[in-house]
């Protein structure tokens, strides 16, 4: 770098005294000084030597308050701001803005406490869902896994996409975590944790919908579980999975429909089950129509008919004096099929007494279980019934329901009867000409 130096020289003046003269050009103006002492010259010489190189360097004497290291720091930023579109103020400006103490930082297990209990008073408050609740929590706790030890404000957007992408998730689950950590910075920024939420700038992932149909299950498939669940711990759980199975009442265990729905909730005689917005997933209410195979299970046999009908055929196993009772296991099993015979062609009488028409389609159910249909020692029971027939037609006439009227609607009842069973146990029709003695018992009676 280039700049003029200063001689010192001994001059002697006119009047005989002896000074000290500092000589030279300064960038171009000729510079000469007189001292008493070379020592005063010497002090000049070096002040502007420095002020030549500082002006070649750039620099420029500036009064200020500002201490030396202020300024020196002040340099620094200048320097570290040139050839930036905005002046430094602007960015002091946005530090002062956005910049938070240590001590007034937001801890992210406290923001996180904070959020959930707000969270809990919505959910007391019926305006948030147990499941959703338990969603939140869950997820935040996996946020506060993920950064221990960070303040809200160290969030930033790359540091929440690397959160939500990691362990390569699918999108749908993308979308999940962005959505409940979004809420929850929204959470923050009102309460002033961040000065800017960040999750506005992370990218959505967009879900194309699938068009198609969801996997259902087959008729096979359906009567082989509900098979099943007739002979597994007693029948007990068959009305919950009639109830998801044919009502397509959500299952989800501990906090699904299926366990907010009261027993009131189901009128079989209008053939409704009012789901209320407190059992609602979507916490909106709607109708469910109850359709005639999902009516069998609990008009036609019964919560636990079904496990009590299969034991009253295996008694003479059970206990062998009934056997021994009965002559033998298969005349019991004769007589029980027509002791449900009698107690059916009673609330028949007593259904066309009051006027009704057998119309299968329309939703008619039997408060008399119609098992006993299935049993191969069924037609024997019919035949046995009819041996002894003086008093079932003192039944019928107690009834007064006319004979021909009898003959012409029994083998409706039977078919309506076989409908069911076979809807509730078997989810495949079965045709009711296998059971001829008991489809023409009408007619046999009043022979």
């Amino acid at each position: 770098m280039n700049h003029t130096e200063f001689a010192i020289s001994r001059f002697e003046n006119r009047n005989g005294v002896t000074s000290w003269r500092v000589e030279g050009k300064f960038h171009g103006l000729r510079i000469r000084k007189n001292f008493k002492t070379r020592e005063e010259a010497a002090a000049e010489q070096a002040a502007l030597e420095l002020k030549s190189l500082q002006i070649a360097a750039g620099l420029r004497p500036v009064m200020s308050s500002l201490s030396e290291d202020q300024v020196r720091e002040a340099e620094t930023l200048f320097r570290r701001v040139a050839g930036r579109s905005l002046p430094l103020s602007s960015y002091v400006d946005f530090a002062l803005a956005n910049y938070r103490e240590p001590e007034k930082q937001k801890r992210l297990a406290d923001a996180i406490t904070e959020y959930v209990a707000s969270k809990k008073h919505e959910h007391e408050q019926d305006l948030l869902s147990i499941s959703q609740f338990l969603r939140i929590g869950r997820d935040l706790k996996r946020l506060q896994k993920h950064f221990p030890g960070a303040s809200v404000a160290d969030l930033s957007v790359q540091k929440l996409v690397g959160y939500f992408e990691h362990g390569r998730p699918a999108l749908k689950t993308y979308t999940n975590r962005r959505g409940i950590v979004s809420t929850f910075l929204k959470f923050a920024f009102l309460r002033g944790w961040v000065a800017e939420n960040p999750i506005l700038k992370v990218p959505q992932q967009r879900i194309r919908r699938r068009r198609g149909m969801a996997a259902t299950l087959s008729a096979t498939q359906a009567r082989e579980l509900m098979e099943h669940m007739e002979n597994y711990e007693g029948g007990r759980w068959v009305p919950y999975f009639a109830l998801c199975l044919f009502a397509g009442i959500r299952p989800s265990v501990p906090h699904g429909e299926i366990t907010k729905l009261k027993p009131e909730a189901i009128d079989l005689d209008a053939g409704v089950i009012s789901v209320s917005a407190e059992v609602s997933k979507v916490r909106e209410p709607r109708k469910v129509v109850i359709q005639p195979n999902l009516a069998a299970w609990p008009r036609a046999f019964g919560k636990t008919c079904t496990p009590a009908w299969h034991y009253l055929l295996s008694l003479p196993e059970i206990f062998p004096w009934v056997a021994e009772a009965f002559g033998s296991a298969m005349v019991f099993r004769e007589c029980l099929c027509g002791h449900y015979l009698v107690l059916s062609w009673i609330e028949f009488l007593d259904f066309l007494r009051a006027g009704r028409v057998i119309e299968p389609n329309k939703g008619l159910h039997f408060d008399v279980p119609t098992l006993f249909f299935r049993p191969a020692e069924c037609s024997r029971g019919v035949r046995r019934v009819l041996e002894d027939r003086p008093p079932l037609l003192a039944l019928s006439s107690k009834f007064g329901v006319d004979a021909a009227r009898q003959i012409a609607a029994w083998p409706e009842w039977v078919k309506v009867g076989f409908w069911w069973v076979s809807w509730a146990l078997n989810h495949t029709y079965v045709d009711t000409s296998g059971n001829d003695a008991l489809s023409h018992f009408a007619e046999d009676l009043h022979r």
